[in-house]
Order: structure tokens, then sequence, then C-alpha cells
């Protein structure tokens, strides 16, 4: 699988480049409010698509008459690299991580000990994504600038497991849909910038970071 994600990589980073070094003349000629052409952006979200489905999971085993604890992440981190290939449009790719754990438990009779014990499997699970977004620019001034967008791409899962219980879940590597949705984002500053964005998918509901423009 790694050698999968690394064609991915390859693949959809000329994409960004490429997106990064055909820039309109007139974007080119353009004065400020932006007076930068590219960024590279550093961000951490909340609440990811990824989270969500872990939850849905231990919701159905729950269903099942299993016990769980509601599966935690320790945050999402993206990596991003943006161009502009005229003034309103900005297009780019993400690349992100996640780690998520929990748990899952419940009672089982064990025949040795004549006794019901408590039978637990702890899991973990690491989302790394990757995924094109383009971000339409509808609100621009030289310090504040507003945006929405969208990103496809996919998730590599890779799951990793402990205990004694079966949860029907083996440790395995798997793809998925990575996606991400910006009903609004805000960027403040000029060519260095803090910003926020409100959407969903793999990088969450909710993303700050930091914009390096050049």
């Amino acid at each position: 699988m790694s050698k999968v994600f690394l064609f991915l990589i390859c693949l959809f980073l000329p994409i960004s480049l490429l997106a990064q070094t055909t820039v309109d003349k007139s974007l080119v000629k353009m004065k400020p409010p932006r007076a930068f052409h590219q960024e590279i952006r550093l961000g951490g979200g909340y609440y990811t698509y990824p989270l969500v489905n872990e939850i849905s999971f231990t919701k159905e085993k729950e269903r099942n008459l299993f016990q769980a604890n509601t599966p935690q992440s320790n945050g999402v981190y993206a990596l991003s690299f943006f161009g502009f290939v005229n003034k309103e449009w900005n297009i780019g790719i993400h690349l992100s991580l996640e780690n998520l754990q929990g748990s899952i438990h419940r009672q089982v009779f064990d025949s040795a000990l004549h006794d019901t014990i408590t039978a637990t499997t702890v899991y973990k699970v690491k989302a790394i994504s990757i995924f094109p977004t383009a971000y339409k620019y509808w609100r621009q001034s030289k310090h504040l600038n507003l945006y929405s967008g969208v990103g496809l791409g996919i998730t590599l899962k890779s799951y990793d497991l402990s205990g004694n219980l079966d949860i029907g879940r083996t440790e395995d590597t798997k793809l998925g849909l990575a996606f991400q949705v910006i009903a609004l984002g805000v960027r403040l500053g000029n060519q260095y910038a803090g910003f926020a964005e409100l959407g969903f998918g793999n990088i969450g509901i909710l993303q700050l970071g930091f914009s390096a423009g050049f």
C-alpha cells in the first residue's frame, strides 16, 4: 500500500505544481491586495469524516450487544500546496494525517474459570489522505480574503488491534474516499496569514492554520 500512496503523490503533486506555474498573465500584472501567486499551508482540524466512520462502527457493535467507548482522535494535521490559476481560483493538494483509537468489550463466559469475564479489544486507526482541492475566492482585499471550495481524493486507513475479542475487523490497510467541502474560508493577512475554514470532510468541521505565500 505504501507504493500505492507514493504513486498517488507522484500523480497529484505535478497537478498542483502545474497549477502554480501556469499563472494567468493578468495575475502576474495584478497589484495588491494579493502579493503572492503560490502558498504553503499548515493546519489542524477537528471532528473529521474518519472519526464519524469510527463512531458509526462502534454504534453498529453496540446494536450487536457489544459495549464500546467513544472513539477518540489525536487531531488531524494537513500540509497543503496551492497556486492561483487566475484571479479567483486557487488549485492545489492536501496531505493529511489523523490517528484515532477506541475500545470495544463484551461480557463472555469463560468455561475454564466457570465465570463471566470482560473480553476487550483496543484498536488504533491511522488515516492518511491525499486530495486535490479547488478554492474559489469571492471576496478579496489586502488583509481579508473569503473563499469556498471542494476537494476529492483517497484515504489509506491502517488498523492495529490488540486484545482477546473478535470485533470483525482485522489488522489491514484499506483504501477509501477522502473529501473536504469548505463552506466558508477566511484568510487574514497578506503574504503571511492565518486562516480558518468551516466545512466537513477529512480535515474536519473546523480547520485553523498558517499560510505562507510566495
